[in-house]
């Protein structure tokens, strides 16, 4: 019996996908291009492409008038006037560098979704709430961008960033997570880019958080702050990181691609493959 239902499972496989086969009088609609299970119990979606044609971009600022930054015991910290530049900084020890938690990861102990609590009391994160409690579900499924003003005084830092869902109880976990290794030539805001991508859909009463930080060991190799002869390097160095909010017209963002509508809620049939059926 197994058998036969296997056999069959992978008839329609080959048929789906070398036989060109889109639509049929049993299920006249086509199958998407792109199937995918949202995370945070959206279910299965749907797209005609990746990434999905139906989303549109949402840019959230960091600083005045846009997300804020909460300390490590978690209270607000001051805003600055609309139009001034704030500056968020920590300190960077490549001798107890910030810890990995969650993501992506061959260690199945310490992958995937993970509670962020640990790494949000540890003086080397920064955490900005991107948004208050949503009135309604938001999906986000996409590329994720966040363009920082990110300096420091050694030449050279990390910028991790994670994207969090916090729940109605505060409770933080991760979402994705994008990482990225700089050359800085002076002590100036360089803009840098982190590209993560990400399927999931965040709840009516939920937050949506950012999570900043300069190191995830031992899953990356921690930057010793140096460039020259780093193999040589016994001991790394400690530099302060910056986040600055804005610098002329440059802000501080990160850019979500929304994908509320033009999706279709997907089905599983006997065979546990996905049928489309168009909402």
């Amino acid at each position: 019996m197994v058998r036969c239902i296997m056999q069959a499972y992978y008839r329609h496989l080959f048929a789906l996908h070398f036989c060109g086969r889109t639509a049929s009088v049993e299920n006249p609609n086509p199958p998407p291009a792109v199937r995918l299970e949202l995370g945070g119990g959206g279910g299965w979606r749907g797209y005609s492409s990746w990434p999905p044609e139906e989303s549109s971009p949402l840019t959230l600022f960091l600083g005045a008038g846009g997300a804020r930054h909460h300390s490590s015991q978690g209270s607000a910290a001051a805003g600055a006037a609309a139009g001034e530049e704030e500056v968020w900084s920590y300190v960077y020890d490549a001798s107890d560098p910030t810890p990995s938690i969650g993501g992506p990861s061959f260690n199945g102990f310490n992958a995937g979704v993970k509670l962020m609590r640990p790494l949000e009391w540890r003086k080397d994160v920064l955490t900005f709430d991107l948004t208050p409690p949503l009135t309604e579900d938001v999906v986000v499924v996409g590329e994720v961008t966040a363009n920082m003003l990110f300096s420091s005084d050694l030449p050279t830092a990390d910028l991790l960033v994670k994207l969090c869902d916090v729940d109605a109880w505060g409770i933080s976990r991760n979402v994705a997570e994008g990482y990225v290794r700089v050359l800085l030539t002076d002590d100036s805001p360089t803009p840098v880019r982190v590209v993560m991508a990400t399927a999931y859909k965040f709840s009516k009463g939920h937050r949506i958080r950012a999570l900043l930080c300069s190191g995830a060991h031992p899953r990356i190799a921690r930057n010793l702050g140096v460039t020259d002869k780093e193999w040589e390097c016994v001991q790394g160095r400690k530099g302060i990181m910056r986040i600055h909010s804005a610098v002329g017209k440059m802000r501080s963002s990160m850019t979500l691609p929304i994908c509320q509508g033009g999706f279709f809620d997907l089905e599983l049939d006997q065979f546990g493959v996905p049928l489309a059926h168009p909402r």
